[in-house]
Parts: C-alpha cells; structure tokens; sequence
C-alpha cells in the first residue's frame, strides 16, 4: 500500500519509487504524490467527521 512505499522513501531519503508491474517499470511514485494523496484522504477524514457530528441529536449534549 502506499503508506509502505512513502515509509520505504523516508527512511532511504529518497523522492522517487519505481512502480513495476511485476517484470516491467510502468511509472514513477513521488513523495509529493503520495503526501498529496494522504492530505486528501485526512481532508475527507475530516469531513465525515463534520458531518457526522452535525447529525449528533441536541439531547445527547454535542453537536446539535
């Protein structure tokens, strides 16, 4: 998974993976790619997460 690879290229100080279809490079994974992509996945995190405590009843003394 991602979170893997982007671990890999910390701890080997280096911006670029190759991405391989077994055999064959088929691209290239960027540290600015991947933290683009986790960003995005807290940003949605962070969402349901509104959302979900809009939807909190008054009574239970959050949200509301």
């Amino acid at each position: 998974n991602w979170h893997d690879v982007l671990a890999k290229m910390e701890h080997s100080h280096c911006c670029y993976m190759p991405v391989t279809d077994g055999k064959n490079v088929t691209g290239t994974a960027s540290t600015k790619a991947l933290l683009r992509h986790e960003v995005a996945d807290k940003q949605q995190e962070i969402k349901d997460i509104n959302e979900r405590w809009d939807y909190l009843p008054p009574e239970s003394g959050f949200g509301g």
